[in-house]
């Protein structure tokens, strides 16, 4: 899910994208997608687990 649109001022520590997955895997896929495909540093992730076998990157 993006926060920001295109055009749109970010500043330092604001979220840009929220990246949702119900498997470990597919999560995994979403970063390396994330990675080769933006044209953005992804670095800095803490990975959660919250209920509902569901992971969670917290955006802060």
């Amino acid at each position: 899910m993006f926060h920001k649109k295109q055009g749109q001022h970010v500043k330092k520590g604001d979220p840009i994208f929220t990246i949702y997955a119900d498997r470990g895997w597919r999560l995994q896929k979403a970063l390396e997608d994330a990675r080769r495909l933006m044209p953005i540093a992804v670095e800095g992730m803490l990975i959660d687990r919250v209920p509902g076998n569901r992971w969670r990157i917290p955006m802060h």
